[in-house]
């Protein structure tokens, strides 16, 4: 059986939530796509209140979007910014996120500028507070880094830009659903993630969250038959828009929550085989693992002395393992800080045993550089 280590790119589905998309798909070719709508109704609902739950919001801060790009996108394109609105980012941020940043920089005359980042690219509270008094606009980051365990300290980073009156703005794509995320702590303006990776949903689906409290007054820079229907963030979301994905997503998110409410310490487990994962391969002397010292994240990114990333993922999968390769465009200015153009992923989930990591680690170890 092919072990699945590639969960930061795209996990793998519930059999109840593949079970509801392909019953919604065949519901719309027995009653018609609109009706099958009006029948599951409620289900298509579910997804604003598990979001909603999981990351401790109102459900009428959840918008539905078609991927976390779309969720990111749409965000950035909400706060209508201006000539000379300063954007502070990070050096770990995602390189997709920081396109849309820098086409609507290009669009509105706004300016994006690289924050105090210490060297493993987070950015440095201490320092970030003496930026935040001088005035910018907002500042928009990675929650966690798509390529190794660097993560931000968005709850810090809220605190102060709360407090110095910035928006704030937080790309949660590779943190919600593989570690705890509450908006109420973070206190950020808004937040977007995506359904196919940590949240087992199926791909062409995400959210996005605004924060009602700050972004009451924000509308779309288009119209649609949702804006006028919905006051909350819902006003963002386009009418048109995949019934079954949608309540795929539902099923998934209140799977999630089920397994939190249980007491099961999902994340924890998570954790459990990241550092197993990472300290297995930090005993290798020909592989380099990436990340800080003190990683907060399950991903792992590493490196084998003669090895391609590209050889390293294509043995692997001749093994029935499957992990990643992350390019520099993940997070361009981290990767230019180690002169580094490739790094080797790994993300194991709930769904992953320590048996799996050990067959990986034993797999990694026989890459000696001769081989």
């Amino acid at each position: 059986m092919r072990i699945h280590l590639n969960h930061a790119g795209a996990s793998l589905s519930s059999p109840e939530t593949l079970a509801a998309i392909v019953g919604h798909l065949h519901a719309e070719v027995t009653l018609g796509p609109y009706e099958a709508a009006v029948a599951a109704a409620d289900a298509a609902e579910l997804l604003y209140a598990e979001a909603a739950r999981l990351i401790d919001a109102s459900p009428d801060e959840i918008a539905w979007c078609d991927s976390g790009s779309r969720a990111w996108a749409t965000a950035i394109d909400a706060f209508g910014w201006s000539p000379g609105d300063r954007i502070i980012v990070s050096r770990l941020d995602y390189g997709g996120s920081l396109a849309s940043l820098r086409a609507a920089a290009v669009r509105s005359g706004a300016v994006i500028e690289v924050g105090p980042c210490d060297d493993d690219g987070r950015l440095v509270l201490d320092e970030l507070e003496g930026v935040l008094d001088g005035g910018p606009r907002a500042v928009a980051v990675t929650h966690a880094a798509a390529h190794c365990g660097t993560t931000n300290d968005v709850a810090g980073i809220g605190r102060l830009t709360r407090a110095a009156g910035v928006q704030f703005l937080v790309d949660a794509a590779q943190s919600v659903g593989q570690m705890p995320v509450s908006v109420a702590e973070i206190d950020c303006d808004a937040l977007t993630t995506t359904g196919r990776k940590w949240l087992r949903g199926p791909r062409g689906s995400g959210f996005l969250y605004l924060r009602g409290a700050t972004t009451a007054h924000l509308s779309p820079s288009w119209a649609d038959a949702s804006s006028s229907r919905f006051p909350g963030a819902r006003r963002f979301e386009l009418w048109e828009r995949s019934q079954a994905v949608a309540i795929g997503l539902g099923v998934a998110l209140a799977q999630l929550n089920v397994a939190i409410a249980r007491d099961e310490a999902p994340f924890d487990r998570i954790q459990r085989l990241a550092r197993r994962c990472r300290e297995g391969l930090a005993t290798l002397p020909e592989v380099t693992v990436w990340g800080p010292r003190d990683p907060t994240s399950a991903i792992v990114g590493f490196t084998v002395d003669g090895r391609a990333p590209g050889e390293v993922l294509a043995r692997c999968a001749a093994a029935d393992i499957t992990i990643w390769v992350m390019e520099s465009t993940a997070a361009p200015h981290n990767f230019a800080d180690r002169g580094a153009t490739e790094v080797c992923r790994v993300a194991a989930h709930l769904t992953n045993s320590e048996d799996d990591i050990d067959e990986f680690l034993a797999l990694i170890a026989g890459l000696k550089p001769d081989g």
